[in-house]
């Protein structure tokens, strides 16, 4: 309560974490204020007590009560904005009504739920929240990452169709049959779907949640891609809409996790991307970004919040490796500011991620050039505009595209792109 309340936690937000009900923490609270009061010899209230505490200078007696909390304050160290967001942290923000939305729609018999946005917004640290959701309703979970299937498994469609229910078997600690199930007169998908019904399902009363993350990851081998995607497609209609001789397929439910689609071509009746319940993970508002500072025990001004949103516009990841180098005291504010677009500034990692991936592929990065050198949204290619857009490089804004912030503006505008041979310019941008 001490701790959260300093944080500025209300109490709704710290009986949400903690597990108790709002009154029972008024009740701590009240008795809390009290004795603080009798203590520095102040009325202090769960508003006032940090603006009256913080400047003051501490007595013998203060320091060592001081020193008595300190372990009870470092069970909230700080996290690595790297990878999902663990479930119990204090730092993960959360984008209402995205999350309500899901955990309902993860109840609902057959569900479909698709969470798209580009890279590093958070998508699988809310996917991670529905599944936990979902254990805690009695549901059995997978959750697959497709970046980890083997390249050799994507070359054929059953070798990664075994590949597949051989990754769906093992979290489920059920022993692996698929020479049990699979007939080599069938289909890779026939088999799959088969394993899947008699073999993992046929046992179990209890839903079962297959998430798939990285999805956009089967995108650049289009055949397997285009299969796979529809026996996804098929189990989903099965699921929502019933079979006539098995009960069981309502009770699976679907979540796909992914940057973009829209250069993926599949014919309409056969995509699980245009069905469901789709969410695009916005950008952190003004009000988001600022409660994160403040979890991170940051006293940024309304002026320095506005400045770091016109940097990275929101980005999640780039506003928490900001707050956790500016916590950590590894950079000062000014210095944040004045070397974010640089070489040696603390994004300088995630830059040159963007960077290599523009050079490998001049048409891209072309294609962004042109957006750079425009002062105004331009139209592009629209398979272009699409790629830039899940790196999270610009901005999408009907059929034009912008810079979608001006740490990518600042550090790309230079002449870093003279660097990259074999440019050319093709048709991608329209006239």
């Amino acid at each position: 309560m001490l701790y959260q309340s300093w944080e500025g936690y209300s109490f709704a937000q710290i009986a949400k974490q903690s597990g108790f009900t709002q009154d029972h923490l008024k009740n701590i609270a009240s008795k809390l204020w009290s004795l603080l009061s009798d203590l520095f010899n102040e009325t202090l209230t769960k508003k006032t007590f940090r603006a009256i505490l913080e400047p003051r200078s501490l007595s013998v007696l203060e320091r060592e009560l001081i020193a008595q909390a300190t372990p009870l304050m470092r069970e909230y160290p700080l996290e690595s904005p790297d990878g999902p967001v663990p479930l119990e942290s204090r730092f993960y923000i959360q984008r209402t009504p995205i999350e309500e939305l899901t955990c309902t729609a993860i109840s609902t018999p057959g569900s479909l739920i698709r969470l798209k946005s580009p890279k590093r917004m958070g998508k699988t640290s809310l996917m991670v929240r529905v599944l936990a959701h979902a254990r805690q309703l009695g549901y059995r979970t997978v959750s697959l990452n497709l970046q980890q299937v083997d390249r050799a498994c994507l070359t054929d469609l059953d070798s990664f169709l075994r590949s597949f229910c051989l990754m769906l078997s093992r979290p489920l600690k059920w022993e692996s049959k698929l020479d049990d199930y699979w007939d080599d007169f069938l289909g890779s998908k026939s088999n799959c779907t088969i394993y899947l019904e008699d073999y993992l399902q046929a046992h179990h009363n209890s839903p079962l949640v297959i998430a798939l993350d990285r999805v956009e990851e089967l995108f650049l081998y289009p055949i397997i891609a285009a299969e796979f995607f529809a026996m996804l497609r098929y189990w989903h209609e099965k699921a929502s809409f019933g079979d006539g001789e098995s009960e069981l397929w309502k009770n699976l439910r679907l979540i796909l996790v992914y940057s973009t689609e829209e250069y993926l071509a599949l014919k309409t009746n056969h995509s699980p991307f245009n069905v469901g319940f789709v969410h695009k993970l916005p950008l952190f508002t003004s009000f988001q970004v600022e409660e994160l500072a403040e979890r991170h025990q940051l006293d940024l001004s309304v002026e320095q919040i506005e400045q770091f949103m016109e940097l990275v516009a929101g980005h999640p990841y780039l506003v928490r490796l900001g707050f956790y180098h500016l916590a950590q005291q590894t950079v000062t504010w000014e210095e944040l500011m004045q070397t974010a677009a640089t070489d040696t500034g603390i994004y300088h990692n995630h830059l040159h991620q963007h960077l290599a991936s523009l050079k490998v592929d001049p048409d891209l990065a072309v294609a962004y050039k042109e957006v750079l050198k425009a002062n105004q949204p331009i139209e592009l290619e629209q398979q272009l505009a699409f790629r830039l857009h899940c790196l999270g490089l610009v901005n999408l804004q009907g059929s034009v595209v912008c810079s979608s912030c001006q740490l990518y503006t600042d550090y790309f505008r230079d002449l870093r792109f003279e660097s990259m041979q074999g440019f050319f310019y093709p048709s991608s941008i329209k006239n």
